[in-house]
């Protein structure tokens, strides 16, 4: 569940003519006080250790916007609960829910701050009706996610899919009530109405608009807008055991950045196919509460580095594994480059890691595996040269 005492959004700015369009990552703190208040933006970063771990790239500049004066969220007695948030990059604004009242609203963002925030309206009341009790025993209806998606709306959605909703960011003056998602089948229902398993957590949108929401517990789930249909894609990978989601957001590079709602550690999915979470060392220094970008799953990076490693593609047989080695082959190079590899289990500890030069004619690496238990394993393969895939091989 998220906690509403720590808040970070997630942004920064890539100059289009005469506009901003907002990238990186900010950060609405909360400081510590008698009571919460939200009135702290700071804009953080990322960091993504190379393969001889000498240097950093940041994925944005730190900065300190210094208190909000007038700016908090929502009223002392309302910030007891939690928020979802929601940043849209065309227009440059960031939408708040009070996850107890169903308030919304939401601020301009630009390069020096934001702007007083502006009220829209209850969620509850739009969609429900009445404002419902927020007991233990019917927090459904709490809206826990929120994201932008590339249509320029906003959609929110409760733990239960009970409401869901959209609020066009260009124009938000109204809150529009959407018609309840289905469930492909009777175990993904049961999943994500299940409270320990499938409520909480965030969602994102990917370039064609379609929805992946993070559980706290770690399951993902993936909604198709036009078959309007939810689908469990299986549960991250790699993050310690009382480890609670709350907030998820696509980077520059497309890869997942996600949050805690307890202390201050961060991971990343670089592959959704995988759901392998890596840690991912950031200027993050407290608990979120929720993150949030203008970026989108499959989008094209923004980075020039990867333009040489598109072309990689990393192979591995026999999988499942025969015998006591497995052969990686590296195809697509067009010049010698060294990589490394490493192993990872379920939990995402290191099992195994050697490095290789490879060349377009010695491009195969054979990795040892008799001292691995049977199970299920990632390889995880990357360059210098800002490359990296994901294998998953299983070990009879």
């Amino acid at each position: 569940m998220k906690n509403l005492f720590f808040l970070i959004l997630f942004t920064g700015c890539l100059s289009l003519g005469n506009t901003q369009k907002i990238t990186s990552v900010f950060a609405i703190e909360y400081k510590n006080s008698a009571l919460p208040l939200w009135n702290h933006l700071i804009k953080i970063n990322t960091y993504a250790n190379d393969l001889n771990k000498n240097r950093e790239t940041r994925e944005s500049q730190p900065g300190d916007y210094g208190s909000i004066s007038g700016k908090q969220l929502y009223s002392n007695e309302e910030n007891t609960g939690s928020a979802a948030l929601a940043f849209e990059g065309k227009t440059n604004r960031i939408f708040f829910v009070s996850l107890l009242s169903g308030e919304v609203a939401y601020s301009e963002i630009s390069a020096t701050g934001a702007s007083d925030k502006k009220a829209i309206g209850s969620v509850y009341m739009s969609v429900l009706g009445k404002i419902p009790l927020m007991g233990p025993e019917n927090q459904g209806s709490l809206v826990t996610r929120f994201t932008a998606a590339p249509d320029g709306y906003v959609y929110g959605l409760s733990n239960d899919c009970s409401v869901f909703f959209r609020i066009n960011a260009a124009d938000p003056k109204a809150i529009e009530p959407l018609e309840a998602i289905e469930f492909s089948g009777v175990s993904v229902s049961n999943v994500f109405l299940e409270k320990e398993r499938g409520w909480g957590g965030d969602m994102i949108a990917d370039a064609s608009g379609n929805f992946y929401i993070f559980s706290a517990s770690g399951n993902v789930f993936r909604f198709d807008r036009q078959q309007k249909t939810m689908n469990h894609l299986g549960k991250v990978f790699g993050l310690p055991m009382d480890y609670a989601i709350s907030g998820a957001a696509v980077q520059s590079s497309g890869a997942v950045l996600l949050s805690a709602s307890s202390g201050n550690q961060t991971f990343e999915i670089k592959d959704m196919k995988t759901l392998l979470a890596l840690t991912v060392k950031s200027s993050i220094q407290a608990a979120v509460g929720d993150l949030s970008s203008a970026g989108f799953l499959n989008e094209k990076p923004q980075e020039a580095i990867r333009n040489k490693s598109e072309t990689i593609q990393v192979g591995a047989f026999p999988n499942p594994v025969v015998g006591s080695q497995l052969t990686l082959q590296v195809q697509g190079l067009s010049t010698e480059s060294s990589f490394q590899l490493e192993v990872l289990n379920v939990l995402g500890k290191t099992q195994l890691v050697q490095s290789k030069s490879l060349s377009p004619k010695q491009n195969t690496m054979i990795v040892p595996v008799q001292n691995l238990k049977a199970g299920a394993y990632f390889v995880k393969v990357s360059s210098k040269d800002n490359f990296s895939q994901i294998l998953r091989i299983v070990v009879p």
